[in-house]
Parts: C-alpha cells; structure tokens; sequence
C-alpha cells in the first residue's frame, strides 16, 4: 500500500502545481491591476479632466482593488478637490460600506465621519490609522504573551 502511495505522490503533486498556477497568475493579475489603478489615480488627479478623475475613482472604489491602506488615503485627499469631492465621497462609502449617522456631527472611526468635509475624512483616516496601529501593538503584545 506504501508503495501504491509513494508511486502516486509525484503525478499528485505535479497536479498540485499546475491547479496553483493559475491562482498565482491570477493574483499577480490582480496585483498588476491594483498597481495600475493607482497609477492612474494618481496621474488623474493632477489633471483637469473630470471625466478622468472619475473614471479612476471609481476604479479604486471596488473593495477588491489595492489595499485599503493604499486606496483610503488617495480617497480622502480626493475629497479636497473641487471637481472630485462628490465622487470620492461616494466611493469612500462604497469601499468602506459606511453610511451618513442620522444625527450628523456625532460620529467618529469606526463610524461615519462627523461631516462629509474634507477635515471630516481626514480626522475619520487619522482615527482609523491610530486604531490599526493600536490593534498592531496589542497582536505584537499577545505574540510576545504566548
């Protein structure tokens, strides 16, 4: 039976490869696209072009495009620029699933901003990059723990 085993092993492994490919190529993939996303962003908010500025915000507004440490902070800035605001706006909610309170001026991180002005944003990103600081410390502290 060990035999049996030990003569399957090489062709089920070599499958085990060929099914892993196409999840890397993918995720290379996607990372390609993230990059390229950002890159965009980028070059559009130097320009004049709405329709640019919002085609690229509305790219990096997919939850699944770049990491929300990249994403987030082009997003709020985003919220500074006259012809951008209301679109950045609403991709901060579409990538963030967050909503307006009902009783605007009373919430915070984790929590919808206190306004959708851009100070707003920026204290709600300040809180936000404080708390995952803080859950760092605490994970770094539990590891040390155990």
């Amino acid at each position: 039976m060990v035999t049996h085993i030990r003569a399957f092993l090489p062709s089920l492994f070599a499958v085990m490869l060929l099914a892993a490919v196409p999840f890397s190529a993918s995720a290379n993939a996607s990372d390609n696209d993230a990059t390229q996303a950002l890159s965009n962003f980028d070059n559009a908010m130097l320009s004049q072009d709405f329709d640019t500025k919002r085609q690229a915000i509305r790219a990096l507004a997919e939850p699944g495009v770049g990491s929300d440490d990249d994403v987030l902070p082009r997003l709020v800035a985003a919220v500074e620029d006259r012809q951008a605001a209301d679109d950045a706006i609403q991709a901060l909610r579409q990538r963030t699933g967050l909503v307006p309170s009902r009783w605007r001026g009373q919430s915070h991180y984790p929590a919808y901003p206190w306004s959708d002005d851009p100070q707003a944003w920026q204290d709600w990103l300040n809180e936000r990059a404080h708390a995952r600081l803080t859950e760092q410390k605490l994970d770094h502290l539990a590891a040390q723990i155990h």
